[in-house]
């Protein structure tokens, strides 16, 4: 395997699709992920685009889907790897502090299930200008001083 450097345009272009698909999964516009997606790529262990779209569409689409889930919170991080990790943090209800201020939990905690709270944590692989895989990574951390010290 050659390993080649990314350059700039590239990860401007890969921070891009990121973006619009932290969008389209938050609103849960599968024809917009349906774009995102690189048609031979495989998602979500070895799912093809298609599996995965539908996957996708049953858990955004059902009476207690994530559409249901009004309020959205997105932090980002670093895999044990090195690639960057989008977590989103989708409650239906919110906690609030004394002050009466939104309480979000910080990347890498666990979901709130008193809240009803659905975290997603996602990696991303690119290939001709689209995502070619999407991965739920086991290790995370929030710094990259954890992340260089694990390589």
């Amino acid at each position: 395997m050659i390993l080649t450097k990314t350059s700039k345009r590239e990860q401007a272009l890969n921070s891009n699709l990121i973006q619009q698909f932290e969008h389209a999964f938050v609103t849960g516009d599968t024809s917009q992920l349906k774009e995102l997606l690189h048609d031979q790529g495989l998602f979500l262990g070895k799912r093809t685009k298609a599996l995965t779209l539908a996957v996708w569409n049953k858990l955004f689409n059902t009476a207690e889907g994530l559409l249901t889930h009004h309020h959205v919170n997105v932090n980002r991080g670093f895999s044990r790897y090195g690639e960057e990790v989008l977590e989103i943090r989708m409650n239906k209800s919110l906690c609030f502090d004394e002050e009466g201020i939104p309480q979000f939990r910080s990347f890498g905690q666990e979901a709130n299930h008193a809240k009803d709270e659905r975290v997603f944590r996602f990696t991303f692989s690119f290939k001709e200008g689209k995502i070619n895989s999407v991965k739920h990574p086991t290790e995370y951390n929030a710094c990259v001083e954890k992340f260089i010290a694990w390589n």
